[in-house]
């Protein structure tokens, strides 16, 4: 005849293989979130000046970046990055990696860019900025409120941004996020106006930028575009903390604008869906390259008076199926656009391409 055990042995053994296996839960859960965490080599990594590239992250990874147009799709379901752009230059650039080995780290999950503001007000509003009865953050709120269609007419002198932004890995990012459309920036000239601060453009559609210095001392690109079109003119883009324009997704034009002193590169441009159309820019004495353009970017170059010079590596870097082309005659301009940069005047990578196609108007 069979012995039964003791309905409070029973009892025991059942909650001691529910206590178990809410240990092994937890166990498996501290594992995952752990995983999450960014390490001090992911800290260091992010600020290291000797990772320049996409593809530089990408290898201190330990994995590798897709290379061919075809793999645009892929580009966009496994793309690691922060937000829906970087800190313009300060090293969270758009690295592809396949999902599944590395997670995307909690910290990251924080912060959510802002949607574009469709619709705007169908009058034109015309503000006056002198920095005292309005300044430019009073001016980019009014703006922001009535979703654009604004024109901000910037006063004489030297206006400081106070709007401070979470934005990548940091947070206080000094810098105007505009993410709202038809909107201008007009300074009265160079050497009159100055905006100390980044400017960062995320989906707006019909932003102009002229007649002024912008510069970032303190964090970022002056100028970070992600998404849709800007215009910018007769400007000048110096002093920046990291890059001096970053473009990461939309079209950029510039023209007569220069661009120099930054502690990076003179223009960083990155993606299957970014180009950058310049005529007449004078890039020189940038820290690193004065273009670098990678992941399928495309650059057009205008303009008997654009040249980039005097760079601390190359002139300009060309990698992972992106795409220069200079409508310029080789034979006259090709020793005079790209000049006396400390590394290749012209760096192109297998796959890539630069082209000289002869004179051509923008």
């Amino acid at each position: 005849m069979a012995v039964k055990a003791p309905r409070t042995t029973v009892n025991m053994l059942h909650w001691l293989l529910i206590g178990q296996l809410l240990v092994l839960s937890f166990t498996a859960t501290q594992s995952y979130e752990q995983s999450r965490e960014l390490t001090p080599e992911d800290e260091m990594m992010f600020d290291d000046p000797n990772l320049k590239t996409p593809m530089d992250h990408a290898r201190a990874r330990g994995h590798e970046q897709f290379k061919t147009p075809d793999d645009k799709r892929m580009f966009k379901e496994k793309q690691f990055q922060g937000d829906k752009g970087g800190m313009g230059g300060i090293g969270d650039f758009h690295v592809y990696q396949t999902p599944e080995i590395i997670p995307i780290p909690r910290r990251f999950d924080e912060f959510q860019e802002e949607a574009s503001l469709d619709n705007p007000n169908p009058e034109r509003l015309v503000l006056t900025i002198d920095g005292t009865e309005q300044t430019i953050d009073q001016g980019i709120e009014l703006a922001k409120k009535r979703r654009g269609n604004t024109e901000l007419n910037i006063g004489a002198g030297t206006h400081t941004i106070d709007s401070e932004l979470h934005v990548g890995i940091r947070r206080g990012w000094k810098g105007l996020l505009i993410n709202f459309h038809d909107v201008s920036l007009i300074g009265q000239g160079v050497q009159k106006t100055t905006l100390v601060g980044g400017i960062k453009s995320f989906e707006a559609k019909n932003l102009i930028i002229s007649d002024m210095t912008i510069t970032a001392p303190v964090n970022g690109s002056a100028l970070w575009l992600e998404g849709e079109s800007v215009r910018v003119e007769r400007s000048a883009i110096m002093g920046s903390l990291m890059d001096g324009v970053t473009v990461q997704e939309g079209q950029l034009t510039m023209i007569d604008v220069e661009i120099f002193n930054n502690q990076r590169r003179g223009v960083f441009v990155c993606g299957y869906e970014t180009t950058l159309i310049g005529k007449n820019l004078r890039i020189h004495h940038n820290v690193f390259h004065g273009i670098d353009v990678v992941s399928g970017a495309i650059v057009e170059l205008y303009g008997k008076e654009t040249k980039v010079h005097d760079n601390g590596v190359n002139g300009v870097v060309i990698e992972f199926m992106s795409d220069v082309t200079v409508y310029l005659d080789e034979t006259n301009a090709a020793n005079s656009v790209f000049v006396n940069n400390k590394g290749q005047e012209t760096s192109v990578e297998e796959g890539s391409s630069l082209h000289w196609v002869g004179y051509q108007e923008l």
